[in-house]
């Protein structure tokens, strides 16, 4: 139908539109005329028939009176298109008694329903037809409607927990005539929620089957709310006693019986809820039921609160310390009909204060006998009311005579503390109060009453005691650590006595429920903060690789299950990229049953122990890897030097031998085996030298050297490789006296002058100089070896020093090794030089050796009257042993000996038959060879010195390795001679010991050797 003026709809007058739709009339009430209808029980088809009575009429009159169900109206009309408006007015009834009784009994019922808090509600039992009152659409939340909605439609608003429940209570009130009564809950659209109380009375009809329900549901939201808000409290009440272990009692005097709460079930161990009286009383201690008695007593005869402390034996056997709270319950009259009152079982507290003062007494022995000074101050300036202790060993710091009180804080800090310290600890502690920190550490001087001084660190924490400021603290006698400078011990003492700076984290492990709780170090030690929201196990997974968590969690199941230590080194990755290691340690906390319930331990970094363990690991391995070279080493030169002994001192020999001389070209082709064994040598001994500057231990004696004396003598050796060549050699003296090693400056100057002969022209020369030159202030000589060759480019000249690198001259034939420069230029340095190089391609090159000068020469001394050894004929006779295995060795030195007539040798071809045959003969000079079948030259020597052997021991070996030289003399050998050996030497060697048979048997260990 079309929709009227909307002021119709909602005008306070009751008003009915219709409309004509066909063969049917459509109607539609405003809210007026719904009210109406609720009031006085109209239906539909009450309406229907109002409708029907004036639309099949016609057009209705504009002013009539029709009947609506059983009340009386007039109405007007007002028409629309295709239909009309009727505005209804019922009919003011005739008054009468019984009428305004009845007015009367709604009136109150309007006045009652006013306060929206009761509806009335009739239903059919049989068709579920029903009827609602206007409240009770408000109750329930539903707009108003001539037929209201189903028992269904009308659950829809009620508690879902409800529903089933209510739906049960329906359908069992309507089986059964009689009265019914039920709570439940409203579940509102906005969200809150109604309690409803549901009162209904079934009425049977005329067959004597239930018929009508007529009923009345009351809005009880507000009380219900108060009441549940009241065992919300109690329950929080009761819950909370629970917690606390409050045992809540009553005595009933009447019955005699003590009653209490679950706490006192489980105390006593009982599932009743009461014991008599004299069974309790049998549980006090019989120490302690005269004070109970007294106690109960007490409240009895008064009105106030009476307290007590008792033994009573709970269900384990045991006696509890319990605090008791009682009063005195009285009825009307004033007579006691009760006691009620609660208990604390304070057995914990107790065991925990008495446990906390033997501690304290511990700690007070322990601080005394560790020189600690422990002190305390309450209500500090609090004049009267300030109160100061001091233990023993804060009396003998200051030098105060003990038994007398502390003095008061003004004191102490006035007159005992030195006062060019006072000022400064004042600071710091204001900074510190300032700074929000509770606990707070200075050092001064104390000045005792004698005038003398003690240093002290002092530590302190602030607390609030009791309404007032406790200030307590330590005292450290620091006075021997402060004078000798010892702060590391006195950081160490802080850092045992601040395990909050110790960098322990500590975990906890719950063993049910697997949570994990961290301390705030525990999340530094993975580089993170403290308020990092993530859970531990969490962080652990992202920062711990998966296969060190497993095996941690495998550690632990063990520790649980097997009792076995736990104790894990873990990594784990920081933020920024890094990685730290962390070591993990933890024991299980168990129950009376011996379960494991929690696990407790720390964390703490191991990185930098880590790192050292990986570096000493990386020092081992290149010590092992030093020793095996230089073993390596010592065997290659020890087997390349046995043949070329032979090769060598053979051809010596021929070249000495004048009963056999030789032809000339024998002669030249002995030289080039000399020459040829000599070069092999020289390799040798470079590979050894490059072996010693690698590791850093090239040794060398510094010593006066004349420069031009040995730079002559190597002029000598080279002299025929430059006529060879080709090559001139020009020298011009300086008068150059340097500190150097002799032998290692010949090497040096060997390698220089052959470089530069071998890398010149024919036709050219080599010119050597010396000059005086200062040095960063230090005098000396600075030789040059110039050369006219074909010189060095840049890029040569920064490979020059690089150890086998010959610079292209492998190319061209040209003999070497590459490994000579290397060492001229350590050796150099070694001897406290420079060298420099100076050179342009094809234009030669000039090579410059600066060593330090020497100090002037002492005069020499004045000639000795002895006679010189100079002829091997005028030499004392020798005895010599020689214990050596090789059959080509021995034969070498017996030929040599020949050579020396007054030497008579003997032979023994191990180390055990050359120690009898030394013992038997004492022979002036024993050889010793140092790696013989049965045993080696130490253990020779360590038997012979053993047995008084006063012989000249020198060691004759193939190791010229400078260790296997240093470890030989620091044993005892008299000296040590290498092979291959040097005809010329070891005959001089031989010669020198010889003159000293001669001579005062007091000499210092030779140093000579036969390759000098």
């Amino acid at each position: 139908m079309s929709e009227p003026a909307s002021i119709w709809h909602d005008a306070p007058c009751a008003a009915l539109a219709w409309e004509r739709d066909g063969a049917w009339t459509r109607w539609r009430l405003n809210r007026a005329a719904i009210d109406w209808s609720l009031e006085r029980q109209l239906q539909e088809a009450d309406w229907q028939a109002l409708v029907d009575a004036v639309a099949g009429q016609g057009p209705p009159p504009d002013e009539g009176r029709a009947q609506v169900g059983g009340l009386a109206l007039g109405y007007r009309s007002v028409g629309l298109a295709g239909g009309g408006l009727l505005w209804l007015v019922p009919d003011a009834p005739a008054p009468d008694v019984r009428q305004d009784e009845e007015r009367t009994a709604v009136e109150k019922l309007a006045l009652l329903q006013g306060f929206d808090r009761i509806g009335f509600v009739v239903r059919d039992a049989r068709t579920g037809a029903g009827w609602w009152d206007r409240p009770m659409y408000r109750i329930l939340g539903f707009e108003p409607a001539l037929r209201p909605p189903s028992f269904e439609q009308a659950l829809q608003h009620v508690h879902p927990d409800d529903r089933e429940a209510l739906r049960r209570y329906q359908r069992e009130s309507m089986q059964q005539a009689g009265r019914y009564e039920t709570r439940y809950r409203l579940q509102l659209p906005d969200g809150r929620q109604r309690d409803l109380q549901a009162l209904a009375e079934v009425r049977n009809g005329a067959d004597g089957r239930p018929a009508m329900l007529f009923g009345v549901v009351i809005d009880d939201t507000e009380s219900a709310g108060r009441v549940r808000a009241q065992q919300q409290v109690n329950a929080q009440l009761m819950r909370a006693l629970d917690l606390a272990k409050v045992l809540v009692w009553r005595i009933d005097l009447r019955q005699g019986r003590f009653h209490f709460n679950d706490v006192g079930r489980d105390f006593i161990g009982t599932a009743a809820d009461s014991v008599r009286l004299e069974d309790m009383r049998a549980r006090v201690h019989p120490e302690d039921l005269p004070l109970a008695e007294h106690a109960i007593a007490q409240a009895l005869s008064g009105t106030g609160v009476v307290d007590s402390e008792t033994r009573v034996r709970s269900d384990t056997g045991g006696y509890r310390h319990l605090l008791t709270r009682r009063a005195a319950e009285r009825d009307a009259q004033g007579r006691v009909v009760a006691l009620t009152g609660v208990s604390l079982d304070q057995t914990d507290r107790i065991v925990e204060r008495e446990r906390a003062q033997t501690l304290m007494r511990r700690i007070h022995l322990i601080a005394d006998a560790a020189g600690v000074g422990i002190w305390s101050i309450e209500n500090v300036g609090g004049g009267d009311t300030e109160r100061v202790v001091w233990n023993e060993q804060m009396f003998r710091i200051y030098g105060l005579p003990m038994g007398q009180p502390a003095p008061p804080v003004q004191e102490w800090m006035g007159a005992r503390v030195h006062a060019e310290d006072r000022g400064r600890v004042a600071d710091e502690r204001r900074r510190a109060r300032a700074g929000g920190h509770s606990s707070f550490e200075t050092s001064f001087r104390v000045v005792r009453p004698d005038g003398t001084l003690r240093w002290v660190v002092c530590r302190s924490h602030s607390d609030e005691h009791e309404g007032g400021a406790l200030l307590h603290g330590i005292h450290l006698d620091v006075t021997q650590q402060h004078t000798l400078g010892q702060a590391l011990q006195l950081q160490e003492q802080r850092l045992r006595l601040a395990t909050q700076v110790a960098g322990l984290g500590i975990w906890e492990r719950d063993i049910a429920t697997g949570a994990v709780a961290w301390e705030e170090q525990m999340y530094r030690l993975r580089g993170l903060t403290p308020d990092d929201p993530r859970a531990a196990h969490e962080i652990d997974e992202h920062i711990v690789p998966a296969e060190a968590l497993a095996e941690r969690g495998r550690r632990i199941q063990r520790h649980l299950e097997d009792l076995e230590p736990y104790a894990f080194e873990f990594e784990v990755r920081w933020p920024d990229g890094s990685v730290r290691w962390l070591a993990s340690t933890g024991c299980a906390v168990r129950d009376e049953q011996g379960q494991a319930c929690r696990m407790i331990g720390l964390n703490w970094d191991v990185t930098q122990r880590r790192l050292a363990e990986a570096a000493l690991r990386d020092v081992e391995a290149a010590e092992r890897a030093s020793r095996a070279k230089s073993e390596f080493l010592a065997r290659m030169s020890h087997e390349l030097r046995t043949p070329l002994n032979a090769m060598l001192g053979f051809a010596q020999l021929l070249e000495h031998d004048v009963a056999d001389r030789l032809e000339a070209p024998q002669v030249e082709r002995l030289a080039r085996i000399r020459s040829a064994g000599t070069h092999l040598l020289a390799l040798i001994d470079e590979v050894l030298d490059l072996s010693a500057v690698e590791a850093g231990a090239l040794p060398v004696a510094l010593q006066p050297v004349d420069l031009d004396r040995v730079l002559d003598e190597v002029r000598q050796w080279v002299l025929p490789m430059a006529e060879e060549c080709g090559v001139s050699l020009r020298a011009a003296d300086g008068d150059a006296r340097v500190l150097a090693d002799e032998r290692r400056l010949r090497q040096v100057l060997a390698n220089l002058l052959t470089n530069a002969i071998k890398y010149n022209r024919r036709g050219g020369r080599v010119t050597t100089a010396s000059r005086r030159l200062l040095l960063d202030g230090v005098p000396g000589w600075e030789l040059s070896v110039r050369d006219t060759g074909r010189g060095l480019s840049a890029e040569q000249q920064a490979h020059l020093y690089e150890p086998f690198n010959r610079l292209g001259a492998e190319r061209e034939g040209i003999e070497g090794r590459g490994i000579g420069l290397m060492t001229v230029h350590h050796l150099v340095r070694l001897m406290g030089g420079r060298l420099q190089v100076r050179s342009r391609s094809g234009e030669g090159s000039d090579f410059l050796v600066w060593l330090p000068a020497a100090p002037p020469a002492e005069p020499a001394p004045a000639p000795s009257a002895e006679p010189a050894p100079h002829a091997a004929a005028q030499a004392a006779p020798l005895s010599m042993l020689y214990i050596e295995d090789n059959a080509v060795n021995v034969m070498l030195v017996q030929e040599m000996v020949r050579l020396r007539p007054n030497v008579t040798l003997h032979i023994a071809t191990d180390g055990r038959s050359g120690v009898d045959a030394v013992l038997a003969r004492r022979p002036r000079l024993v050889l010793v060879d140092m790696q013989l079948p049965d045993m080696d030259g130490h253990e020779v020597l360590r038997r012979l010195r053993a047995q008084g052997c006063d012989s000249r021991l020198v060691a004759l070996s193939a190791n010229a390795m400078p260790e296997a030289v240093a470890r030989a003399r620091a044993s005892g050998f008299d000296d040590y001679w290498t092979k291959p050996i040097d005809i010329g030497g070891f005959l001089a060697g031989l010669d020198r010991i010889s003159a000293e048979a001669v001579r005062p048997k007091a000499r210092p260990p030779s140093s000579h050797s036969i390759k000098d």
